[in-house]
């Protein structure tokens, strides 16, 4: 499921906590591109979000556009963040999936009102730092979300891959620096091996080889991580396998696309979870 890097520390053997959650957290999850054309086929960290409901932990999908820019997304991030109605002391954990992590940071550096509402920020598989295949855009992506069943997206603004260079994201973290935010912030990355990779990324993960063969098929390892965040660590499997159930949703279209789908996203999702909670307990402490 992890990565063992080089240097990485041994675990500390101190106790996790496994019973209901300690703190009034809500799970906020920003989807990433294409998220609205796929929403017929897939729910983003669907078998997750059931899992973590269980325990105690609701969840709320932020509506994005997904072939929007990321100053159009973040505009209705903060736009549904200031909505949503909380319980009494009840604060939100935002998860950006994708180029939905460049899209949250947008939106808490544009609008620091939502601020108070969030009680941590966690990019999982983001393109923090863009990805060099925004350069060139792959036919595929545009093709599959526009072909999707159940889609019901259309153009936005357009700019998805426009924000999604490196350069127009190296430029965004630059002016505004996420350590500047005043929010615990936490990375999850993740990339896998070529035989490892679902069939229909392939292609995509064999150009990011070209370059670094530590990638996911969207984004290169060292992109994901958000500057001054908890690395959490490196997930061993694909970019849809993070974040998309479609061998659960979807099991005979994933028997032929998306055949290294298969993920522990319940527990990776938990885990998450329980080190945010531990962290914000300490910090309170």
């Amino acid at each position: 499921m992890l990565h063992r890097l080089g240097g990485e520390a041994q675990p500390s053997g101190r106790p996790v906590g496994r019973g209901a959650p300690r703190l009034p957290l809500r799970l906020a999850i920003v989807p990433g591109y294409g998220a609205d054309c796929f929403a017929g086929l897939v729910t983003i960290l669907g078998d997750a979000r059931v899992h973590l409901a269980a325990i105690g932990w609701p969840s709320v999908e932020i509506p994005i556009e997904g072939l929007s820019s990321s100053t159009r997304n973040a505009e209705l991030i903060r736009d549904r963040l200031l909505a949503e109605p909380l319980a009494r002391g009840e604060r939100l954990v935002l998860i950006g999936y994708s180029k939905g992590a460049a899209d949250m940071l947008e939106a808490l550096a544009r609008y620091p009102e939502v601020r108070s509402r969030v009680a941590a920020a966690v990019s999982l598989a983001g393109t923090v730092a863009g990805s060099p295949l925004a350069d060139d855009p792959p036919r595929l992506l545009p093709w599959l979300a526009r072909s999707a069943p159940g889609s019901e997206c259309d153009e936005g603004d357009g700019g998805a891959f426009e924000s999604l260079r490196r350069s127009a994201r190296l430029a965004a973290l630059a002016s505004n620096p996420p350590t500047s935010l005043g929010l615990p912030l936490f990375s999850l990355g993740a990339f896998t091996a070529r035989q490892d990779t679902s069939s229909v990324l392939v292609p995509m993960h064999d150009r990011l080889s070209a370059m670094d063969p530590r990638n996911d098929s969207q984004t290169l390892f060292t992109d994901q991580l958000i500057p001054g965040s908890v690395l959490l660590g490196y997930l061993n499997a694909d970019h849809w396998a993070v974040g998309l159930p479609l061998d659960q949703a979807r099991p005979l279209l994933a028997a032929i696309f998306t055949d290294r789908n298969a993920f522990p996203r319940p527990a990776m999702l938990e885990a998450v979870m329980r080190i945010v909670e531990e962290t914000l307990l300490e910090r309170a402490r």
